[in-house]
């Protein structure tokens, strides 16, 4: 059964890191399609209404993770909540580790709680290829978030898509990354 998002006429979607760069911009898109939206992120923001609704959550915390889940009861989800940046810094080990991989750990379980129709998460272009070493903590975080997608996938049938996204830019974007604005 496909839930309905009370001010749409579709299935409700759920965006992760919807205050990202590319999260911003795919809930807008959804949003200009009429798609009911529940955006998540870790930071304030204001309610805005109509099709689209907001829940502030730390996906890094299971408890949070369910909880945003619980409250969104989604069709479909786009995951993109993230760390994204592949700098090899060491400091960037723990809170790499913990906004991407744990955070993807607990949407997978929170997934499986709840029948999706589609789960979609965001790959990236600093993956390394099989049998290779991850060039940061991004990378790595990335290549082992894929290794228990795949596992939720054929174990708890959690229905999946990676999306492997490479060089996105525009209007928005960090001022340290390719093209500021």
């Amino acid at each position: 059964m496909i839930r309905m998002h009370a001010l749409s006429s579709g299935p409700v979607v759920m965006v992760t890191g919807a205050t990202g760069f590319i999260g911003s911009h795919l809930v807008r898109a959804l949003v200009a399609r009429g798609a009911g939206v529940i955006a998540v992120s870790r930071k304030n923001v204001e309610p805005s209404g109509g099709v689209l609704s907001w829940i502030r959550a730390d996906l890094s915390d299971l408890a949070q993770a369910n909880w945003a889940f619980e409250e969104a009861r989604p069709d479909t989800v786009f995951h993109l909540s993230s760390l994204a940046n592949g700098r090899p810094d060491l400091g960037l080990v723990e809170p790499t580790f913990r906004y991407e991989l744990a955070a993807t750990v607990n949407v997978l379980q929170a997934a499986t709680q709840h029948k999706l129709r589609r789960l979609v998460l965001a790959g990236s272009l600093d993956e390394p290829a099989p049998g290779s070493q991850p060039a940061s903590p991004y990378a790595a975080a990335k290549a082992a978030s894929h290794v228990y997608a795949d596992l939720f996938h054929s174990l708890y049938g959690v229905p999946l898509v990676i999306a492997r996204i490479f060089m996105a830019y525009g209007p928005g974007q960090p001022s340290w990354k390719l093209i500021p604005p």
